[in-house]
């Protein structure tokens, strides 16, 4: 084997296919709903996501989304376990 062979390999990789179906009318609607692309409406609509604040905070999430620290449960316990290993 010289340096411009390729490697060796008995991996045989069977690429899924590159559409993944018809859509559902759930997906269609969330693509519709959210100007997405049809495929991302799939991947929305085997999650579980509707339409609605929730999916759109998970779309674009923001930090003023995120718990406020003293609204965290234990944080006393998270600090001190964070100072104790520093």
């Amino acid at each position: 084997m010289t340096a411009s062979d390729p490697p060796h390999t008995d991996l045989e990789l069977d690429a899924p296919p590159a559409d993944p179906g018809p859509a559902s009318a759930r997906a269609e609607a969330l693509a519709a709903a959210l100007k997405l692309t049809r495929t991302a409406a799939q991947v929305l609509d085997r999650a579980g996501r509707e339409p609605g604040e929730s999916t759109d905070r998970w779309l674009d999430p923001k930090l003023a989304h995120l718990t406020a620290p003293t609204d965290m449960a234990d944080r006393g316990t998270a600090a001190s376990r964070i100072a104790s290993a520093i």
